[in-house]
């Protein structure tokens, strides 16, 4: 025997059903989610790996949003512990800022282990991150290029190459701390080490880096990236700088009094010179007076159309191209030679017309680079120890990696042939 049916079970389910979906809880429970999975689609190409958030997620976007990237530190220009203990400091006793949403990015850190110290240091201090991994393998696929100055074939085996090779002698000289104290002047005088043609053959040598050079330190790429992760956000102010930067209560103040100020209708870009620490507790003491005569880190509004040129490697001007088309005040606008033939060639368009900028960006406060760990070669004035450190830098970081790349991808050992695997056929 069937029982008859309720006739309002039906009927008053659909109306609960239809209630729940025409609520504005579910509408806005709805585009979080499809919001959510827009922006992982967008922050998921292969070269970024995670995307991490630590403490709450606020549903009101920031007014600034504050993005850093963390990168390898190539020592010994500076000190790789160093970039641990610049990040727990600013974690420590940088403020919070209202109306700020901070980020990191860890940008290709080679070294794993501190990677997983960095991260796991945001995570306990409850910051949002994102990860672009460090891949062997894709290192591997860089190449060398040998021939990038044509008509000049094959760089390396021509006359003027060699003709430039400085005395062994005379680049550890260079090199070591000791080559600007009166000792070290004295023997380089002794031994005749200055040859003015040095600086041609480490600018020879870092163009057939060059993709090298790109992949390990991803600047400029990253750069871009936190710009479109800052936009995503919400924010009206978005703040792409390096990761060493700090900032005071003061000099926060300053860079949020300028950017509340702004009329930006016509104004998209700012400026913030920097200040650069040797000794990082310097900066908290009340009397500190920053000297921010430093090249500027860049703010851009969610509208700004410029961006940092993705082909321009790490030492090749690649913030000061765009700080050139931003008409930002500095020695570049003056006295800098301009690029080569075969690099405006390659990485055409340079100095490329900003349009949405009149005049000159406005200068937003002052902001603190914290200690490289690496004094001798910071000093005001000793541009070519710190040109020379750059460069003996990339050197030494490339040829470990080319070393593990031999090891590990193909197996390399001193008792077999790398090449040769089939000795009888040789034979």
């Amino acid at each position: 025997i069937q029982q008859p049916k309720s006739p309002s079970v039906r009927p008053r389910a659909s109306r609960m059903l239809f209630r729940v979906l025409s609520s504005r809880a579910f509408h806005f429970l709805a585009i979080v989610w499809l919001s959510t999975v827009f922006f992982d689609h967008l922050l998921s190409p292969e070269q970024i790996h995670t995307v991490g958030a630590g403490g709450a997620h606020s549903s009101v976007a920031s007014t600034i949003f504050l993005v850093r990237s963390i990168g390898n530190a190539l020592p010994p220009q500076r000190d790789s512990e160093q970039t641990f203990l610049n990040l727990e400091f600013t974690l420590k006793h940088e403020p919070h800022f209202g109306g700020v949403e901070k980020h990191w990015v860890i940008n290709r850190i080679v070294d794993a282990s501190l990677q997983d110290r960095l991260v796991d240091l945001l995570r306990k201090n409850g910051q949002k991150y994102t990860i672009i991994p460090f891949r062997l393998e894709e290192y591997a696929k860089t190449k060398y290029n040998f021939l990038y100055d044509q008509p000049m074939l094959d760089v390396i085996h021509s006359y003027e190459y060699h003709s430039l090779q400085q005395d062994e002698e005379c680049a550890v000289l260079n090199f070591r701390r000791s080559a600007w104290t009166v000792e070290g002047l004295l023997k380089k005088f002794k031994k005749r080490c200055w040859n003015l043609h040095d600086k041609r053959k480490e600018f020879m040598d870092e163009a057939m880096q060059n993709e090298k050079n790109l992949y390990v330190t991803n600047q400029n790429v990253v750069r871009n990236l936190m710009i479109d992760i800052g936009v995503n956000s919400g924010a009206t102010w978005i703040l792409p700088w390096d990761g060493n930067s700090f900032l005071t209560e003061q000099a926060f103040r300053e860079v949020e009094r300028t950017l509340t100020q702004v009329d930006t209708t016509n104004t998209k870009y700012a400026y913030t010179p920097m200040a650069r620490s040797q000794h990082n507790a310097e900066v908290l003491f009340p009397t500190y007076q920053p000297d921010p005569v430093e090249e500027p880190q860049l703010i851009f509004h969610r509208n700004a159309t410029a961006r940092f040129h993705p082909s321009l490697r790490y030492g090749r001007r690649n913030k000061v191209e765009l700080l050139q088309r931003l008409n930002v005040p500095g020695p570049w606008l003056t006295s800098w030679s301009p690029f080569l033939p075969w690099e405006v060639e390659a990485f055409s368009p340079l100095l490329e017309r900003v349009p949405d900028i009149t005049g000159e960006p406005v200068v937003a406060g002052w902001v603190v680079r914290l200690s490289s760990g690496r004094q001798h070669i910071k000093k005001q004035g000793q541009l070519h120890a710190k040109g020379d450190s750059r460069y003996h830098s990339m050197n030494l970081v490339l040829q470990q990696l080319d070393d593990q790349v031999v090891r590990q991808l193909h197996q390399y050992s001193p008792e077999n042939l790398l090449f040769y695997k089939n000795l009888e056929r040789l034979r």
